[in-house]
């Protein structure tokens, strides 16, 4: 009985299999996730039926199976390039060849590398014998001066790929004060053609089935940009021409409108000074004062002040509704 029970109830430690820790440990630290670069800079160009050997590097550098697969634009019409394999082995140094043979006519193609679920695409272009020409010319309402425009055409792109930011440097670009001539365009390739002027104008419109040969006129519709105001430092001057007697002589009018409204119903500056003491005292100081008056006050107030006491006040308003306005600075001088 003895037996039995630690043959039932004893065991023995098992170490795990080589695979088994293996299997373990890709599970605690998995590999990381492949990286795809193509050794050709986008976009790739070429002559219609002309053999172009395109490779791919896969890091980290071990053995990776690299898919691959030519695609075309779901509008355009269908071709007869191709490629001389669907799928590679990467060497020692984690690179793979594809040969694509371009098709016989111009178009768009992007080739599209995969290992798993990571992916790469390489825009090519099959340029026709005779290159494409736009002309470039703004349709612009604003009313900045716009001393030069400069154009860019973006191959196999659209405007809505651009996500709202317009880059400005194309893969042709061409520069002019009225219309840039963007020349050696391969006919057949979707466009995005921007225009810019400086920092403050821009703008995009996408061009499609250009053909060989052709020179084409096209309108980009361009605005003005919002000031970045996180980045900008912008001086402000704010100044008035002493010189501009158009100026003196509207300032001159609203003075006197305004020193005049002083006098209301009253027929001199002392008058309606009294007028205005008599309101504001309480009684029966103000019923004293307009006794005052009837015996003969403002005139002897008239007296005392002087041949210019009926206009005293008011010209005293007029050189303080003038006088200040010395002091602004005029538009040469920088306020920060």
């Amino acid at each position: 009985m003895g037996l039995l029970v630690c043959f039932f109830g004893c065991s023995t430690p098992v170490e795990p299999s080589s695979s088994e820790q293996t299997g373990r440990d890709d599970l605690e630290n998995p590999p990381p996730a492949p990286v795809i670069r193509f050794d050709l800079d986008p976009p790739v160009q070429g002559a219609p039926r002309t053999d172009i050997d395109i490779w791919v590097r896969v890091s980290p550098e071990r053995a990776h199976t690299v898919r691959f697969a030519l695609l075309s634009d779901p509008a355009a019409p269908p071709h007869d390039g191709g490629l001389d394999r669907g799928e590679a082995l990467t060497d020692a140094s984690g690179r793979a060849r594809v040969r694509l043979r371009t098709p016989s006519f111009p178009v768009a193609l992007t080739l599209r590398a995969s290992v798993g679920g990571v992916s790469a695409s390489l825009p090519v272009v099959v340029m026709g014998s005779r290159s494409a020409t736009l002309i470039v010319h703004a349709s612009y309402p604003g009313r900045r001066t716009v001393s030069e425009w400069i154009g860019s055409v973006h191959l196999d792109a659209t405007c809505d790929g651009f996500r709202g930011t317009i880059p400005r440097q194309g893969d042709l670009t061409d520069r002019a004060t009225i219309a840039p001539h963007i020349s050696g365009i391969p006919p057949g390739t979707r466009l995005a053609v921007t225009l810019h002027s400086g920092q403050f104008v821009s703008g995009c419109t996408t061009v499609e089935n250009l053909l060989e040969g052709e020179e084409r006129i096209v309108f980009v519709p361009v605005n003005d940009l919002p000031l970045r105001l996180d980045t900008t430092v912008l001086d402000v001057a704010i100044g008035i021409d002493a010189e501009d007697e158009a100026w003196h002589r509207t300032l001159d009018a609203l003075s006197e409108r305004a020193v005049s409204a002083l006098l209301d119903d009253a027929e001199d500056d002392v008058e309606a000074l009294l007028d205005a003491m008599q309101a504001a005292l309480p009684e029966p100081r103000a019923t004293a004062l307009e006794a005052s008056r009837a015996n003969g006050l403002d005139q002897a107030l008239r007296n005392a002040l002087g041949s210019d006491a009926g206009r005293r006040w008011r010209q005293r308003g007029t050189v303080w509704g003038s006088g200040p306005f010395t002091n602004i600075p005029s538009p040469e001088t920088r306020t920060e």
